[in-house]
């Protein structure tokens, strides 16, 4: 645990993927140091996706569309374990608990500012039918449901308006499972 300011909170370490320490989240953005990550795509029963706008107080991609909910587990020793991670998460993002499913896994690397995201992203999905949201505004600025051919017509034409990690798994995303 090299490195490691001991007075961080767990939400402020990252889990490395090329070797297992912890490691402070705004350094392993900083140096593009490969981390684990998870996504959580909720979709409603009318197969719309929702999607939160990043709170503009974020350090990085403020202001962007995402999919429902991200984070960094910091125990990768099973699915379950995962899982939880991301539950908790969408609970203290959104205050949604619903249960999750893991769909796939995906490795990228991206630009975000003057930060690299290089992740190893577990992707989830979920169903919830709130129309109303309670959501954290540390974390989030706006949310909404979208249809999915709205979502593709708005990746085509404004693709800047979307986090780099939500582009890429919705392509495999939408082509892979939403019509499943």
């Amino acid at each position: 645990m090299e490195n490691v300011n001991f007075k961080l909170k767990s939400k402020d370490l990252v889990l490395l993927a090329n070797e297992p320490i912890m490691c402070e989240k705004m350094k392993a953005h900083i140096e593009g140091l490969k981390h684990y990550a998870f996504s959580v795509i909720i979709r409603n029963d009318l197969g719309m996706i929702l999607l939160q706008k990043r709170a503009l107080t974020k350090y990085h991609s403020g202001g962007i569309w995402s999919n429902a909910c991200c984070g960094h587990p910091l125990d990768i020793s099973s699915y379950q374990s995962l899982n939880n991670s991301a539950k908790v998460r969408l609970q203290e993002e959104l205050n949604i608990n619903t249960k999750l499913r893991f769909l796939f896994q995906f490795e990228y690397s991206a630009k975000c500012s003057s930060l690299v995201e290089n992740e190893i992203d577990y992707v989830f999905e979920g169903k919830s039918n709130q129309e109303t949201f309670h959501y954290n505004p540390q974390e989030v600025c706006d949310m909404r449901w979208i249809k999915v051919k709205d979502l593709v017509q708005e990746i085509n034409q404004t693709s800047d308006i979307f986090t780099p990690w939500f582009l890429i798994l919705m392509k495999k995303y939408i082509y892979n499972y939403f019509f499943t």
